[in-house]
């Protein structure tokens, strides 16, 4: 069971420490406040129904009005000053991810939700529940020993209902952290889901399957519509819970003061003044109680940010700027195979263990299959050296000649290409920078853009900004072609493209490639028949078909 105030929300911060004193200050003055607030409640009831005498209650009644009114103005200053104090919290958090995902990838979608919805459930958590957990230690003593001063049987009759909080905040925190936990996991799915469907939706359209994301999402959205509920479900059962042992509490200790009254052992203004204090008591702590469920939240984004900045990676993320690849490929004429051992990707946050088993010979191609979302890219990305993998990548010389795979035999064709500013021939050249101007027209041409060889001084934009979708793509694939790499890895190479061009320039393709080692992530039919190998992947899992 974790502790109720998270050591995070303080530590390491001299000015959130200050706030949370300025907090605790405030909290006590308003329980104070409230004991007089009370006092004067009884003294007005005395004099009004006992003593007969409405002229005398006027005073009791500015005083009431003037205690209550600073006690509402210390709640709400506390409120305020909470909520610095999570914001500044929040920011913190919100820096250190910042920093942290310059240096190590985290997924786009993960990271969109943690500095924005993540830290305002950050922020919410401790404006919300830290005023109710500092007055569960000042307001509800102040108030029981001011109850004790009255009368032993009343603090005995509250005793025993605090007794029994406990029990069902503990009931009720470890059922709705697994559920926070379900909850977030839920959200970043589904966040997942919608941004590679986004990013992916030219392809998508063009091979006419933008259809087909609309069953993930539909189901990623039930889990979470699910999980959601289930958190909810938890706090009104929580609050009808928690409401009625108040009420229980409140009538036993409304007989206990009405009997005494009965017998003459106690004044009217006692027992108005202890009766009205009685809910009080418990109010910090059923706060604290019936914020817990959503403070949760919070707990569970603080535990995902400590996962990725406190984590230390298996392998630094290569920071591949685009102008920083220009080296020239290093062919190995002795390349027999590569080979997977369990590689592959996990991605905790999509429930995706991707571990692929199988060999590869020069001239085969295995085509990575799956609905979008299913991690494709993310396999490709991995096997690039662009985000952390798991398992292990080697290149087979010969018998019992095996050694690890590296990115400079790797020739990469994303589904969104980078092209920088500078000549279009200096970007088809971006792997071989010795390339003559007759490879280069080669290469356009296995592409089907023979007139571009005539462009080749053209200027290109930042982000190939001048050329179509298609064009893109095409062009980064003839700059694949023109590595020399032993092996290829292509996203989504013939997106865009019509069916008769898109078969023409796989029959080039796979002539070319006869020396070479091809992975391909496609939607395409016509792709996958070209493929020796096929590994499909699905609910998270990865199935190698042939």
């Amino acid at each position: 069971m974790a502790a109720p105030l998270d050591p995070r929300v303080l530590r390491g911060s001299r000015r959130r420490l200050i706030l949370a004193g300025a907090i605790v200050v405030l909290e006590a003055a308003s329980a104070l406040l409230l004991v007089l607030s009370s006092l004067q409640v009884g003294r007005v009831l005395q004099v009004v129904v006992v003593g007969n005498d409405p002229r005398s209650a006027l005073y009791p009644v500015e005083l009431f009005g003037i205690f209550f009114g600073l006690r509402l103005a210390s709640v709400q200053l506390a409120s305020y000053v909470a909520l610095r104090l999570g914001s500044d919290l929040a920011d913190q958090y919100r820096r250190r991810l910042i920093d942290h995902s310059r240096s190590y990838r985290v997924a786009e979608s993960e990271l969109g939700y943690l500095v924005t919805d993540g830290m305002q459930s950050v922020v919410n958590y401790v404006q919300r529940l830290l005023p109710a957990l500092v007055g569960s230690v000042t307001v509800t003593p102040i108030l029981m020993f001011f109850v004790l001063s009255q009368g032993v049987l009343y603090f005995v009759e509250l005793l025993v209902g605090l007794a029994v909080l406990p029990i069902l905040m503990i009931v009720i925190g470890q059922a709705t952290r697994d559920r926070a936990v379900e909850k977030l996991d839920a959200t970043i799915r589904l966040n997942a889901l919608y941004l590679d469907t986004l990013y992916g939706l030219g392809t998508l359209k063009s091979l006419n399957k933008a259809k087909l994301q609309t069953v993930s999402i539909t189901r990623a959205t039930s889990k979470l519509k699910r999980s959601t509920l289930s958190v909810l479900q938890i706090a009104f059962s929580s609050g009808v819970a928690l409401d009625t042992l108040v009420s229980i509490v409140v009538a036993v200790v409304a007989v206990s003061i009405g009997i005494k009254l009965n017998d003459g052992g106690l004044t009217l203004g006692v027992g108005a003044a202890i009766l009205f204090v009685t809910p009080e008591v418990f109010a910090p702590i059923r706060g604290a109680a019936l914020q817990f469920h959503s403070s949760q939240d919070a707990v569970a984004v603080w535990d995902r940010i400590e996962a990725h900045v406190g984590a230390k990676d298996e392998a630094e993320v290569e920071q591949r700027e685009i102008r920083s690849i220009q080296a020239e490929s290093k062919v190995d004429s002795d390349l027999k195979s590569l080979e997977f051992c369990a590689f592959g990707v996990v991605v905790l946050e999509r429930r995706l263990e991707l571990r692929l088993t199988t060999q590869l010979e020069l001239g085969q191609w295995l085509g990575v299959r799956g609905e979008s979302g299913s991690g494709k890219s993310s396999f490709l990305r991995a096997l690039v050296g662009e985000s952390s993998s798991v398992g292990e990548a080697a290149i087979r010389l010969g018998p019992g000649t095996i050694r690890a795979l590296t990115t400079t035999e790797i020739a990469y064709v994303p589904a969104r290409p980078g092209f920088f500013e500078g000549t279009l021939q200096d970007n088809l050249c971006l792997y071989r920078s010795d390339a003559t101007v007759r490879q280069v027209g080669e290469a356009l041409k296995v592409v089907r853009l023979p007139d571009f060889e005539a462009r080749l001084s053209q200027l290109v934009l930042p982000g190939g900004a001048n050329f179509s979708s298609g064009e893109r793509q095409r062009l980064a694939l003839a700059r694949a072609v023109l590595s020399g790499r032993d092996i290829w890895v292509l996203d989504e190479p013939t997106a865009h493209l019509n069916p008769s061009l898109e078969k023409e320039m796989l029959e080039d393709l796979k002539s070319l490639s006869e020396t070479k080692i091809v992975v391909v992530a496609t939607h395409s039919e016509l792709v996958t028949h070209h493929c020796e190998r096929v590994v499909e992947f699905s609910e998270g899992r990865c199935l190698l078909q042939r």
